[in-house]
């Protein structure tokens, strides 16, 4: 057995470890469990090894198999960056045609509501906007408000199911279920308790002795307030997850998509290759840093759950052909038929959601080492973004095309 755990360290670095090893182990744990509970050969195979007075032979074999397992996860690492390339969706044409509509519709339903967005943020600002032909809302609730202590003093029949009451109540019920609220809406209710301080006397108390009013307009305000920031926090949500799930580009699976925000983010901030350069930008991060780690980490995670995601499929089909073979019961093929394709599709999804995190770190390594690059590169700094963009192009341009282009070099002196 230590002879096995000696051999089992050689063979799975760290680097493998968690990312193809676990996963690999969890897949032969399963299927042995489906034979055990299918197969009754296998089954009293099962119970024989792990048998009391059978120790030595068990032990024995469970190192074999641990060695088998971790040459197996060893080879399955090697196609991990081809299985993340068919997941990213880099097909035939014919299929990137077919499924490419339905992540287009993805891409028009969030323009959509960044676009509802935007309109809701223009008339809010017409809202507050405060010039003498379109008073702002606390303008107007002002003057109604000194209009009614005016012409109607001592007199208040606001009560809390008056028009204008009505109308903020329903406000507070869209603030309640984290609803939007547009400017109809809440140009209703300003208008609806206008009405109500130009025909009331605010500083007087009610019939019930309340200065209802008093607090409505109060609520109002606060709902105002929340209004607009609430429009401004979901431009910046929105168009942050266009952002992260959408590049130039549009792929035909989600993880595609995410893939595809790199190089978007690279060539439309910096003009840079990320294809090219991410390589050599990683030569120059510091091993040891903490970034680097957090970028390994992310690295991994994304891997384990690739592996997770393919075995899972992969299980499932096993399953799916053994149970058509031996005409097993409506139980056991709707369990493999079914719940193994969802359970791999949620493998994927998590996957993406990782992968948007990866993907996020990657654009961080750009922007915080891109510099150190051009240093070790031997380039010049450029001292503007404009000259940044046009560096970064003659580099493309010399590295991908083989062109001839004027870069300047920097060499360090010698002390």
């Amino acid at each position: 057995m230590n002879q096995a755990l000696t051999a089992l360290n050689a063979l799975i670095p760290s680097s493998i470890l968690v990312p193809a090893f676990f996963p690999m182990l969890g897949f032969f744990v399963i299927n042995g469990m489906m034979l055990y509970w299918l197969n009754a050969p296998f089954r009293a195979f099962a119970v024989q090894i792990i048998d009391l007075q059978a120790t030595g032979k068990t032990a024995f074999l469970a190192g074999i198999s641990i060695i088998a397992i971790a040459m197996l996860a060893k080879a399955f690492s090697a196609l991990l960056r081809v299985i993340q390339n068919i997941l990213e969706g880099n097909w035939p044409q014919f299929l990137v045609a077919f499924f490419s509509p339905d992540q287009v519709r993805r891409l028009e339903r969030l323009e959509q509501l960044i676009h509802e967005n935007d309109r809701i943020r223009v008339n809010l600002d017409t809202l507050i906007g405060d010039t003498p032909a379109k008073p702002d809302w606390s303008r107007r609730l002002t003057d109604a408000r000194n209009l009614g202590v005016k012409n109607h003093s001592g007199i208040n029949s606001f009560t809390n199911i008056s028009h204008g009451a009505n109308e903020v109540s329903k406000i507070e019920r869209l603030r309640r279920k984290n609803e939007r609220i547009d400017f109809d809406k809440l140009n209703t209710a300003i208008v609806a308790l206008t009405k109500d301080l130009e025909a009331n006397d605010i500083t007087t108390p009610n019939q019930a002795g309340q200065y209802a009013l008093q607090v409505f307009e109060n609520k109002l305000a606060r709902l105002v307030g929340y209004a607009v920031q609430q429009a401004n926090s979901e431009d910046i949500r929105l168009n942050n997850l266009l952002r992260a799930s959408f590049g130039t580009r549009t792929a035909p699976t989600l993880m595609g998509n995410v893939s595809n925000t790199i190089q978007s983010y690279a060539d439309g901030r910096y003009s840079f290759n990320f294809e090219f350069f991410w390589s050599r930008l990683l030569a120059v991060i510091p091993k040891e840093s903490e970034f680097a780690k957090t970028l390994e980490n992310a690295k991994t995670q994304l891997e384990f759950l690739l592996c997770c995601c393919c075995l899972t499929f992969l299980w499932s089909l096993i399953w799916i052909g053994v149970s058509i073979w031996t005409e097993a019961g409506r139980t056991r093929f709707l369990l493999v038929s079914v719940c193994g394709p969802v359970l791999a599709y949620v493998w994927y999804r998590v996957a993406v959601a990782h992968y948007q995190n990866l993907a996020d770190l990657m654009r961080t390594a750009i922007d915080l080492h891109r510099f150190k690059l051009l240093e070790d590169l031997h380039i010049s700094l450029p001292i503007d973004v404009q000259e940044e963009n046009g560096l970064w192009d003659k580099l493309h341009r010399t590295h991908s095309f083989y062109e001839s282009q004027m870069i300047n070099y920097s060499h360090k002196k010698s002390a």
